[in-house]
């Protein structure tokens, strides 16, 4: 009887000093922190990331590891990178290609190129071609529209005769790759054309360029919605069967 006593008051003081042990680890894994980059500013997509748009913040290392494992920890790793995809204020800055790359890059041949040296080209995914329309405020929703945004185009028949014309949405989800700026004076115009380059599928690039030259394009950023198509008999047309 008394070994038993014995052993299990072993047992107890041994397993007393572990869970304080563990506890003191979970204690301390709360208190330490470690830094992580994240941005300083709105940091558009294809951007080379400068200094002055990145900060450091410290978070919980616990937290860190379970929520952002790949977060890069010193802004210098970061200077001179390319924002692939666009980045808020805050926003914490992770080490994946498909959002940053290193400014530069090896080619095949082993060299080193720069990537500012590459041209837009290079931004463009290899499954899309970029297409640009020209289109007034009313069409391109006030001149509003900016780098990334996601649109739907609605096409418009140019014909004059109520029976035939008619509107229909032929792409939907379309990014918008780049914007022309417009100055003021213009701006108040409304009436000058602005381009707008999308990316799309060739065989969308394809149906956008004849839709183009045989009706009237609008954007739409809702793309949960199919914009309003007229009540009257649609004309069967190619504009009906665009392939986003």
């Amino acid at each position: 009887m008394a070994k038993s006593t014995w052993f299990r008051a072993i047992l107890g003081a041994f397993l007393s000093i572990v869970i304080a042990f563990v506890f003191n680890a979970y204690l301390k894994s709360l208190r330490d922190e470690v830094e992580v980059v994240v941005a300083a500013v709105d940091i558009p997509v294809q951007t080379a990331i400068t200094s002055e748009m990145l900060t450091v913040i410290k978070v919980n290392t616990s937290s860190q590891k379970l929520l952002v494992p790949n977060a890069l920890n010193n802004p210098m790793d970061l200077t001179g990178a390319i924002a692939m995809e666009s980045f808020k204020k805050g926003d914490v800055i992770v080490n994946d290609v498909k959002k940053v790359i290193p400014g530069q890059q090896t080619t095949t041949d082993g060299s080193k190129i720069n990537v500012s040296d590459l041209g837009r080209s290079f931004y463009i995914p290899s499954d899309k071609k970029a297409i640009s329309v020209s289109l007034d405020a009313e069409g391109s929703l006030g001149y509003s529209l900016k780098k990334g945004d996601k649109v739907d185009v609605i096409f418009t028949s140019s014909s004059t005769d109520s029976e035939s014309s008619y509107s229909a949405t032929i792409l939907q989800g379309v990014e918008v790759f780049e914007v022309e700026a417009i100055n003021e004076k213009d701006r108040a115009n409304r009436t000058v054309g602005q381009n707008i380059t999308m990316l799309v599928s060739a065989q969308a690039a394809q149906d956008l360029a004849f839709a183009k030259r045989k009706g009237k394009l609008d954007l739409i950023l809702d793309s949960s919605r199919v914009g309003e198509v007229s009540n009257k008999p649609q004309k069967p047309s190619n504009a009906q069967k665009f392939n986003p």
